[in-house]
């Protein structure tokens, strides 16, 4: 068991910090839009690391890089000499990348290591083809505020700041899970996955998956199933009710072929380093 996260504000960034039973070097980092609960589960996955961080902000309406810097420092990260582990998904993709950046300047040349789940890699310039509410509600602040813009100039798409890791020969390394046949997040991928420091693992299926994967027990597949049932709404909004159950049963197997395939989250990120960039 894990200690409750304490609360950190700065500017308009929540974020949580929450401290391990067991002392490590390493240092956690779970970049997403999550809520403190979420965020305590989601620290159970880095069973390896010394502290766990999870924003609960991000649409990048303010600099990137000193909300980086500052969970380093609220972390401990710096009086460490161990690895950065970062955990990012859907839409805090780029966010999660430009953290990476930024944070393995400060640390270099200790390793920073990099998970991303079904990532968005491009913000900027506008998508207008990109209809989540939290994007428009950005599209719209950054018509009225062009310091907003400049942000999204300097660290809105992963493909230029992946370029600036490369020019600055910084230790980051990536592994990127997605959706062989979820064609956005495909293209996505397919402009960064040149980089000799990017793996990318495509799954047999076309959903846009995020952290489902490795948080679920799989060890239960008919739980997991009938949580799929349940939440077949929400999951799959346009599939009909009498195709649920089928599609329900193909996702569990999907989960438990990546878990036996890819193991957990610490075995995504030591298998970084068993082949040289």
């Amino acid at each position: 068991m894990r200690s409750s996260l304490r609360e950190v504000k700065l500017d308009r960034i929540t974020y949580f910090v929450s401290e391990p039973v067991l002392p490590s070097e390493n240092t956690g980092l779970i970049i997403g839009h999550l809520t403190s609960r979420e965020a305590t589960s989601f620290s159970d996955l880095f069973s390896g690391a010394a502290i766990c961080i999870g924003t609960a902000d991000t649409q990048l309406e303010a600099p990137i890089q000193p909300v980086a810097e500052h969970m380093m420092e609220s972390s401990g990260a710096l009086q460490r000499s161990g690895a950065i582990h970062l955990l990012g998904g859907s839409r805090s993709g780029v966010y999660t990348t430009v953290c990476a950046y930024y944070q393995a300047r400060m640390v270099a040349p200790r390793p920073v290591r990099v998970v991303l789940l079904s990532p968005l890699l491009k913000v900027w310039p506008a998508m207008q083809n990109l209809r989540h509410p939290a994007y428009r509600m950005l599209l719209q602040k950054a018509e009225k505020d062009p310091s907003i813009v400049q942000h999204l100039e300097k660290d809105g798409d992963a493909l230029t700041v992946m370029q600036r890791i490369a020019d600055e020969g910084l230790n980051v390394r990536f592994t990127i899970v997605i959706g062989a046949h979820h064609a956005r997040d495909k293209r996505d991928v397919d402009r960064i996955r040149h980089f000799p420091f990017v793996r990318v693992i495509e799954l047999d299926t076309d959903e846009h998956l995020t952290f489902f994967w490795l948080k679920t027990r799989v060890d239960q597949p008919n739980a997991i199933r009938r949580a799929l049932e349940l939440t077949a709404r929400n999951n799959w909004p346009n599939l009909p009710p009498s195709q649920v159950p089928a599609k329900a049963a193909k996702t569990v197997e999907q989960i438990i072929r990546l878990r036996r395939d890819y193991g957990n989250l610490n075995r995504m990120i030591a298998e970084m380093d068993r082949v040289p960039a």
